[in-house]
């Protein structure tokens, strides 16, 4: 077939919005590059997809929560819950590490059980992917060695220890983690200062966040370490 001739027939075609015909001419120009191409895909992806939902299913029941209670709310989505659903799935599709899963079940099982996302587990979904692993290894280390700011009453601030928390990886982390929200950037926030301390602001979110990190190091030490 005339490449000329192909060409117009799809440009036709993509007014009608025959998106299936696009695909069938497509891929006779192409000589059925594209059907093999997606076989190959299918054949290679399938077994990758299907662990990659198991293990999230497989972290959700690890909470408070029965399957029958997971099918139940899946079979009565709403096209908001069927959005973030899909976001949730599609992020752990893309995730290279299982901390984002373990997370990622996590807000899956904040949204089945109060139907509507918090603010920090919306804002913790949607930004989820400026985070690698290190960065949560780095806010477990802070979570387990921080002190609270004897000078702050509200305890809305924390103070570490800046000798430990000066090197550059620590100190993208904070500024990630201060990104989102869930550390703050406010005025009372000072410089790595002469006393060797740095105080830093914290949400709400930091608490929660700081439970649901300690939990998975708590299960996953072992193999973390090795």
């Amino acid at each position: 077939m005339d490449i000329l001739i192909s060409l117009r027939i799809i440009l036709q075609m993509i007014t009608k919005g025959d998106l299936k015909a696009i695909y069938n001419t497509t891929d006779i120009v192409s000589g059925g590059l594209l059907t093999t191409i997606k076989n190959s895909l299918v054949n290679t992806y399938s077994g990758y997809f299907e662990d990659k939902f198991n293990g999230l299913i497989k972290d959700l029941l690890n909470n408070e929560i029965e399957e029958q209670e997971i099918l139940n709310w899946i079979n009565n989505l709403g096209d908001i819950d069927k959005d973030i659903f899909f976001s949730i799935i599609n992020k752990n599709l893309l995730s290279e590490t299982k901390i984002k899963r373990f997370l990622l079940s996590k807000i899956l099982f904040y949204k089945i059980k109060n139907q509507k996302l918090d603010y920090f587990h919306s804002n913790l979904l949607t930004n989820i992917d400026l985070f690698i692993e290190d960065d949560f290894s780095n806010f477990n280390t802070i979570g387990q060695n921080y002190q609270k700011n004897e000078e702050d009453e509200s305890e809305e601030s924390i103070k570490i220890n800046a000798d430990n928390f000066s090197s550059l990886d620590y100190k993208i982390t904070i500024s990630k983690l201060q990104s989102v929200g869930i550390l703050t950037s406010q005025t009372y926030i000072q410089s790595w200062n002469e006393k060797g301390y740095v105080y830093i602001g914290k949400s709400n979110g930091f608490d929660k966040l700081d439970e649901y990190i300690k939990e998975y190091f708590s299960i996953n030490t072992k193999e973390y370490e090795a």
